[in-house]
């Protein structure tokens, strides 16, 4: 009996085990890279065709379709065709009269991460081939294309088509575009409420918490729980520490080669190897996430913008799934 107790506690370790390492295998799950969709017509048929997925994880393609541009989540809520062969690159839709629609083929792959091509919007008969989903950002913007990655991976939520670069972007918002890039909407279920300004339905923030990578501010009237201050503007280092953090990027000090803090250094002039965020500052540096000014300045406490933040959320997705 007592060996069979054993044996028992043994088997439920181990898939405790399996179960924690299948958590972080989906967390650090790679998108698939984004693939470009055209089409022509023929009479009133629409023939859409992309370009081959490269996934080797490959599950399939999928068409979604919209009549409107003013969905909350953009050309997210209807599948019009799938096929779970990588080598079919073409589909034919007939277009109805006095209809206006909005397509693009989306790559699904076993790790159930989605990225999705340029978007196809119909216009009485003629095609715009890649029709801009932020109607306030230029076609030369520098984080045009940050924006647009995140965007096609559906991270950055979408309300009114707007993005807003130079914004500064909030704690929370934050936390929901980290969160949206590492989970999916059904695994972002926290068991509890772990800020006492932080609401149930903030389901974001709480995530992070069960994630162990936030911890919060002490004051207010909080008795044992902290602040997370959600509405208060999120600063560089705030934001890479927490990235670092979510993508479990090994970070080691003793293979930290601290150079003096100098314009040549190994890190940022304005940051000191003492100070508690140094660490991210450099990895993130090495890793070709975040960058100086010209100066060799990284400017840890000033406010992220959400240019800035799409930048560097967008690098570290290549870079650390």
């Amino acid at each position: 009996m007592f060996k069979k107790r054993i044996l028992a506690i043994s088997i439920i370790g181990l898939l405790i085990t399996l179960s924690a390492g299948s958590v972080l295998a989906d967390i650090n799950a790679s998108y698939p890279d984004r693939i470009t969709i055209d089409g022509v017509f023929e009479s009133n048929i629409l023939r859409l065709s992309w370009s081959k997925s490269d996934d080797p994880h490959f599950k399939r393609y999928h068409i979604i379709f919209s009549e409107s541009d003013r969905n909350s989540e953009y050309l997210e809520e209807t599948t019009v065709w799938s096929t779970d062969d990588i080598n079919e690159m073409s589909h034919e839709i007939k277009i109805k009269e006095d209809s206006n629609p909005y397509y693009r083929v989306c790559v699904n792959n076993t790790s159930n991460k989605s990225t999705c091509s340029n978007i196809l919007h119909i216009n009485e008969y003629n095609i715009v081939r890649n029709f801009s989903v932020y109607q306030d950002i230029n076609s030369d913007a520098w984080y045009k294309e940050y924006a647009d990655d995140l965007q096609s991976k559906f991270i950055l939520p979408i309300y009114d088509r707007t993005f807003e670069g130079g914004k500064k972007i909030t704690r929370g918002e934050f936390a929901e575009w980290l969160v949206r890039a590492v989970a999916n909407e059904d695994e972002i279920t926290p068991q509890s409420e772990y800020f006492c300004d932080v609401h149930a339905n903030q389901k974001y923030i709480n995530y992070l918490r069960e994630l162990e990578v936030v911890g919060g501010y002490t004051g207010g009237n909080c008795a044992t729980r902290k602040l997370f201050k959600p509405n208060q503007p999120i600063n560089r280092a705030e934001a890479l520490k927490i990235i670092i953090e979510v993508f479990k990027v090994q970070i080691k000090k003793s293979n930290i080669d601290y150079a003096d803090n100098t314009a040549n250094s190994n890190i940022a002039v304005d940051v000191n190897q003492k100070q508690w965020f140094a660490k991210y500052v450099y990895w993130a540096q090495k890793d070709g996430v975040v960058d100086t000014n010209i100066r060799g300045y990284f400017r840890p406490e000033t406010p992220l913008n959400r240019a800035e933040a799409a930048k560097i959320l967008s690098k570290a997705i290549r870079k650390y799934q």
